[in-house]
């Protein structure tokens, strides 16, 4: 995996290239690799880009995005495609996730959800505990909490 730099209105996330696909994001908080390369290719460009629509709270569509998810096993990948499902602006809770899955393994979802190495493209941000409580994320609860402001669901400002 190459890792480049992805320069946003809200700081550099680290961007991870594997078999010219999107393979990683890390949060510009959690960044603390050397890059590959200064010279990032048109897809890490393009990620800029859309992710500068999405802060200014504009509808991006991730779908043409080319992702590796090999990193992960057949259960968190099958999770990860189910993440990519939820619509702009919804969230789902985690049981929903495995209820659609016809699974039980609610805390198995959580997890692949903690795993999640291509965030905010896979949308696990819009997974939230049964009760309504916002639960963890891998950028942070503050991340999460952005990120569905962007998407227009305001209920979780405090």
């Amino acid at each position: 995996m190459e890792l480049y730099p992805c320069k946003t209105q809200r700081g550099v996330f680290g961007v991870g290239i594997k078999n010219n696909a999107l393979s990683r994001i890390v949060f510009p908080n959690q960044f603390n690799d050397t890059f590959i390369s200064e010279q990032p290719p048109v897809l890490i460009n393009r990620l800029a880009d859309d992710l500068n629509i999405l802060f200014d709270a504009k509808t991006v569509d991730w779908s043409s995005y080319p992702l590796d998810m090999s990193i992960g096993t057949e259960f968190q990948i099958n999770v990860w495609k189910m993440l990519q499902r939820i619509p702009f602006g919804a969230t789902y809770s985690y049981s929903e996730i495995a209820h659609l899955m016809n699974s039980r393994a609610v805390r198995a979802v959580g997890s692949a959800c903690a795993c999640n190495p291509i965030p905010i493209v896979i949308p696990c941000h819009r997974v939230i505990q049964k009760s309504g409580n916002l639960g963890n994320y891998t950028g942070g609860v503050e991340w999460k909490r952005f990120l569905l402001k962007c998407e227009g669901i305001c209920r979780y400002e405090y």
